[in-house]
């Protein structure tokens, strides 16, 4: 018998050949179950989205529809103005994520770095902000805005709202942000900069040409993090936008519950019948189509930059 026969009949090669492979099954049926967990709104969205009216109500469909339509979607986009409400969660999300990254990262690198009076109390107040409830701030941030410095200047339904706290680093989650891009610049050796100011560089010039360049998975975790909250925003785009066509994608899925069901009283629109359950789940769908799909491509860089952040946990 040859040494390689021998060796595949060995009786504690097989034993470990089959634990492994047992491993590997239950494995496998416990990240596929996991899958289904995390994608079942999804799919389920979609049945509602793209299917009859009839095919909702037949106990007998279970996920292939008895016939496709695109009605429903059709009736999402006009109920909830789709491309002007994306365009406003657009502008929120994108001027948002990008006064967030410059004050955070600013804000961050001079927690890591820099030892000034106080510095822990400030920092203890930095993150004291991340517990605080909005509610307790919104009486006076709608005052403020209303009357922006008292100069007469009316910044209510306006991106202003959103986007100047987070350009001063006091806007939505920005307290969590200066935390992570604190945690990152910790861990970078400080060997960066003082070669930069051996060549001479300044204390910005340094931060800008040497230290933002090696800040990528800090940058992917706060980008992604800030657009997705920017674009999920509820209470303040709902608070502080008094005009229902200035209203982001998600404050608009909000209002159109009542609308629908007088639509469908008063026999849908322009004579075409409404079928609740269809628009709404065809509305959820376009609104989360894009941090969906920005989560999709980003995936890989996401867990690398949450790895190096040091919030893991």
């Amino acid at each position: 018998m040859s040494v390689t026969k021998a060796r595949k009949l060995n009786p504690v090669i097989l034993r470990r050949r089959t634990q492994s492979g047992a491993v590997k099954i239950v494995r496998f049926c416990f990240l596929l179950g996991l899958c289904y967990l995390f994608l079942f709104p999804i799919f389920y969205l979609l049945l509602q989205a793209f299917s009859d009216p009839t095919s909702l109500t037949n106990p007998n469909v279970v996920w292939i529809p008895l016939k496709w339509t695109m009605n429903d979607v059709t009736h999402a986009i006009e109920k909830i103005n789709f491309w002007g409400a994306a365009q406003m969660s657009l502008i929120h999300a994108v001027g948002g994520t990008v006064a967030s990254l410059i004050s955070c990262s600013l804000i961050g690198y001079g927690f890591a770095r820099y030892k000034f009076a106080e510095k822990g109390f400030a920092f203890l107040c930095v993150v004291l902000t991340i517990i605080v409830p909005p509610q307790t701030l919104l009486i006076t941030q709608y005052l403020q805005y209303s009357d922006f410095l008292g100069l007469g200047i009316e910044l209510l339904d306006t991106p202003a709202v959103l986007i100047l706290p987070a350009l001063f680093g006091c806007g939505l989650r920005n307290g969590l942000f200066i935390f992570i891009f604190r945690q990152f610049f910790l861990g970078l050796p400080k060997d960066l900069e003082e070669a930069a100011w051996v060549d001479g560089c300044n204390p910005l010039r340094t931060f800008v040409s040497i230290i933002i360049p090696s800040s990528g998975p800090g940058i992917v975790t706060v980008t992604l993090f800030s657009f997705v909250w920017h674009w999920n925003d509820y209470y303040y785009s709902a608070m502080l936008y008094r005009s229902p066509e200035k209203m982001a994608l998600v404050p608009m899925m909000k209002s159109i519950s009542s609308s629908l069901i007088t639509d469908i009283k008063d026999g849908g629109i322009s004579g075409v019948a409404l079928n609740s359950r269809g628009v709404l789940g065809a509305a959820g769908l376009l609104t989360i189509i894009v941090p969906l799909a920005l989560y999709i491509f980003l995936q890989r860089y996401f867990v690398e930059s949450i790895e190096r952040t040091g919030i893991v946990g």
